[in-house]
């Protein structure tokens, strides 16, 4: 069954006020559901913009004042290589200058050092927090192989800009201060009058400080609604420096040909993507773009939220909706099963009334007060029955004289008839004793019977022998010898023209039968043509005494008695 069928059964192989409610909820429906469905996609699409613009500018956020710290610790190392206790590269003089920055700076940075040109450390804090630090074994440290170092001899950036290293666990600020987890690398070169490299400053911020910034936006997003945002902090070849909740980052790429890719909400990451991304999740994102001195590490900051969360407010709007397309269909159900009650009404009683009618009741009156088409029908229906009640009382009478008319021909009818099935019965009786004789002549002829002594009988056959002809061939020769009392009976076949299996079959029973009678059949007649025809049959007559001729089988039959 197709579509429009299934649809035109639904529609109209029911009540008319079925019918009329389902018409009633379909132009009532049809209208609120694709205005809701366009208000909710709309709305969903401007809340899923706002989401993930909202979101981007938290990671912005998050990353600008990630941008404004590091500034800030490049700032400070640039002021600390250029001062004036740092030129001379006095290792006492360094150190304590170094002390007294720890402790304005602190808890900032967790180590301080200066190492000469060929990388040794000259100088190192020697006070962390206030106390003691255990750093001084760091003198004998040599850090010629770190790329921190090496840059600024190998391939030193431009005037004005520090070398950063992403957070990593450094040994030589573990050994400073044992409760350092990961750390920031920052260096910068030391010049003296001329211009020319005589040492290399460096520091390690705590990384912690990066930590507070981004827990301080991600506490703000969340005090403002968002429970279940995360920040995730990545380096440029995206490796996780901060977070990575609900992400899978080990399978996040940046792809070059981002027209084949959904690029992720952001600024300055064209062609990073969201493709191995919980999709349960709505993302936002910000790359670091760096300053003049501070060119950035290509840092990009993910701000993730659940898209329950995140879509909530869709949700509401999509059980108002539901709500209020409940409250429409109860109410067009209501009105439809009201108004289909005040249409059907009448044409039940119309319904009713034209079946009683149809069944003979002519007695039929619907009453009804409305002037519309339905009380047209009622008041034509009226009139219909008192035309029909009266077609009736004339067709009856007419029916009545025509009654008597067709009796007094039907009594007449009869009488002819009775006399014509006596005279035919008297002719059928008359007919039936001239095809008996008939039948006992042909009988008579076909199978005769002749004795030729007191125990002897000769039965000639001419013709064809087919069943019927052959049951009376038996007949007639058991009748025949028992009659007789015969001993032998000749059977001759000079007149059979064709002896096939059905007569030799026919032979050798009348032998069977005739010998149960005490007597011997004899069998005459058979032409060469009819012996060549049974030995090709392969018919057996063993079990009769055969003769050539007629005259052969008298003589035999005489001899024997």
């Amino acid at each position: 069954m197709n579509l429009l069928a299934r649809c035109y059964h639904v529609l109209f192989a029911r009540s008319m006020r079925q019918q009329l409610t389902m018409l009633l909820l379909l132009v009532g429906l049809i209208p609120l559901i694709v205005i809701a469905l366009i208000a909710t996609s709309t709305a969903s699409n401007a809340l899923e913009e706002q989401i993930e613009g909202r979101l981007a500018d938290i990671a912005q956020t998050s990353i600008d004042a990630i941008d404004r710290e590091i500034f800030h610790l490049v700032g400070d190392i640039q002021t600390f290589a250029r001062s004036a206790q740092t030129i001379g590269m006095e290792s006492n003089e360094l150190s304590a200058y170094m002390n007294y920055l720890m402790q304005i700076h602190a808890p900032d940075y967790s180590l301080m050092f200066v190492a000469d040109t060929s990388g040794q450390i000259v100088a190192v804090n020697t006070l962390l927090g206030g106390l003691p630090a255990p750093t001084l074994p760091l003198l004998e440290h040599s850090v010629a192989d770190k790329e921190w170092f090496r840059i600024w001899f190998e391939r030193p950036l431009p005037d004005g800009q520090s070398y950063l290293v992403d957070p990593y666990v450094e040994p030589l600020a573990q050994q400073a201060d044992p409760n350092a987890d990961k750390v920031l690398v920052f260096s910068h070169p030391i010049r003296d009058a001329r211009g020319a490299i005589v040492g290399v400053w460096v520091t390690f911020p705590n990384w912690n400080t990066v930590e507070s910034l981004v827990d301080s936006v991600l506490a703000d997003a969340r005090a403002r609604g968002a429970e279940q945002m995360y920040l995730t902090l990545l380096t440029a070849d995206q490796h996780v420096l901060l977070g990575g909740d609900g992400l899978q980052l080990d399978a996040l790429m940046t792809h070059a040909d981002t027209a084949k890719q959904p690029s992720m909400t952001g600024r300055g990451i064209p062609g990073l993507t969201t493709e191995y991304v919980d999709p349960s999740l709505v993302v936002g994102i910000a790359a670091s773009d760096g300053h003049s001195t501070y060119l950035g590490r290509g840092w990009v900051a993910l701000a993730t939220q659940p898209r329950t969360e995140a879509f909530a407010p869709v949700s509401v709007l999509w059980s108002s909706v539901l709500f209020i397309g409940f409250i429409v269909s109860m109410s067009i159900v209501a009105v439809g099963l009201l108004s289909g009650r005040a249409t059907t009404q009448p044409i039940s009683a119309l319904t009713i009334a034209a079946s009683r009618a149809a069944a003979g009741d002519l007695d039929q009156h619907v009453l009804s007060h409305r002037n519309d088409e339905i009380g047209q029908l009622s008041h034509a229906f009226n009139h219909m029955v008192v035309q029909l009640h009266e077609s009736h009382r004339n067709l009856e009478q007419r029916i009545a004289e025509r009654t008597a008319e067709l009796s007094q021909v039907n009594a007449q009818l009869t009488a002819e008839i009775t006399e014509r099935e006596r005279v035919e019965a008297e002719r059928a009786a008359l007919q039936q004793q001239v095809i008996n004789a008939q039948k006992e002549a042909i009988r008579e002829l076909s199978t005769p019977l002749i004795p030729i002594t007191d125990d002897a009988v000769i039965m000639p056959l001419i013709g064809t022998i087919d069943s019927n002809r052959a049951h009376q061939i038996m007949e007639t020769l058991l009748e025949g010898v028992e009659k007789h009392h015969a001993r032998t009976a000749i059977l001759d076949i000079t007149g059979v023209q064709v002896v096939d299996t059905q007569v030799a079959n026919v032979l050798i029973q009348a032998t069977k039968a005739v010998k149960l009678l005490g007597a011997q059949v004899v069998l005459t007649g058979i032409q060469p043509q009819i012996a060549q025809t049974i030995v090709h049959l392969g018919i057996d007559l063993r079990s009769l005494v055969t003769r050539n001729t007629l005259q052969d089988g008298m003589a035999y039959v005489f001899k024997r008695h």
